[in-house]
């Protein structure tokens, strides 16, 4: 499948789900509970990395760009108004991360509505066991499997856009271009994993150790949530929430 097919594709299916959302309330205020939850806890997870150079930025970067409760609607719609000419648009190594964006969005788009449905079956309940509960409800462990991969794999292409020479003033150049085009939002994200990765390749473990991080910690986190206790996983959602505080 070509790249823009590709992109057309994700971005179809997560309107879809905005608008199945829009249309229920009650499952709307469920699906921003669920990815303000998932935002805490990534916080509380990573709460080293998000205070320590030079995994700051990109701890960041992951937690508002890819684990937060924002709303991307803005960004989607230029994704959609920019299909039939993303080739000619971004190099081929923004391309690829425009892709790998753009289906990870999609996967994870429809894993929280899901997520959402089984939050809705016991509102009065603590947020951790409720949590846990609909974790295990939903289930789809593969593909829980590959939106992780899919997290690691555009990481990955951020860490191989760092090192393409040249880019960066590419990038800036591109700046005036995305504003005049209404793709502004596209530009903020691509300009934002570049500087994150970047400040990382200065490091001597460059952006391998954070990049093992989030493998090892997320493997871990849904090995536990789907094989732990409930009571032993709901104990360990709360010490992370905890740690997480208020976003």
């Amino acid at each position: 499948m070509q790249s823009k097919d590709q992109i057309n594709a994700a971005v179809q299916q997560v309107t879809e789900l905005r608008r199945v959302a829009r249309s229920n309330p009650a499952l709307l205020k469920a699906l921003s509970e669920v990815k303000q939850l998932q935002s805490r806890r990534f916080a509380g997870t990573y709460s080293d990395l998000l205070g320590q150079e030079p995994y700051q930025s990109a701890a960041h970067f992951f937690l508002a760009e890819l684990y937060g409760d924002k709303d991307y609607s803005q960004r989607d719609e230029q994704f959609s108004r920019i299909t039939a000419g993303i080739e000619y648009f971004f190099s081929a190594p923004l391309m690829t991360a425009a892709v790998s964006l753009a289906e990870l969005h999609s996967l994870t788009e429809s894993l929280d509505m899901a997520m959402a449905r089984q939050w809705l079956e016991e509102p009065n309940t603590d947020e951790a066991a409720r949590y846990v509960r609909a974790w295990r409800r939903v289930n789809r462990r593969p593909d829980r499997l590959h939106q992780l991969n899919q997290v690691i794999q555009l990481g990955r292409v951020l860490e191989r856009i760092t090192r393409t020479p040249g880019l960066k003033p590419v990038l800036r150049m591109m700046r005036g271009p995305a504003l005049l085009a209404g793709l502004n939002d596209l530009q903020r994200f691509l300009e934002l994993g570049f500087t994150a990765f970047h400040a990382m390749a200065q490091s001597p473990e460059g952006a391998a150790f954070f990049l093992n991080a989030i493998e090892s910690r997320e493997t871990s986190m849904m090995t536990m949530l789907f094989e732990t206790d409930p009571p032993s996983c709901e104990l360990q959602i709360r010490q992370a929430l905890a740690r997480g505080g208020k976003l």
